[in-house]
């Protein structure tokens, strides 16, 4: 998945946030996990400043989750807090599937 958006034309830079943890990243979104309804700290795996025709920034915060976790109520908790994030700061947030992603599949 890297490989693929760093080899993405359409992108400008790349940052690869996921296996950061508490204290080594200021980039992180606050959700209340369902299971333990506590406030969690999620680290989405990556955050890419996309090119645009009119020199804009626009950004994506992109999750890759394993098949057989897409409808797991945590991974759809984070989603829900990092979809609302991202629509306030003027920013997309997407989830591919790992089968995507091992294929090279960005979007």
């Amino acid at each position: 998945m890297f490989t693929a958006l760093l080899n993405d034309v359409e992108i400008e830079k790349v940052w690869f946030t996921g296996m950061l943890t508490h204290g080594q990243s200021d980039f992180l979104i606050r959700y209340i996990d369902p299971e333990s309804h506590t406030v969690r700290s999620y680290y989405p795996d990556f955050l890419v400043k996309v090119k645009t025709a009119d020199d804009s920034e626009q950004y994506i915060i992109i999750e890759v989750k394993g098949d057989n976790k897409i409808d797991d109520a945590v991974v759809k908790a984070k989603a829900d807090y990092a979809s609302q994030l991202a629509g306030a700061s003027g920013m997309t947030y997407q989830i591919i599937k790992g089968s995507n992603a091992e294929k090279g599949i960005i979007v």
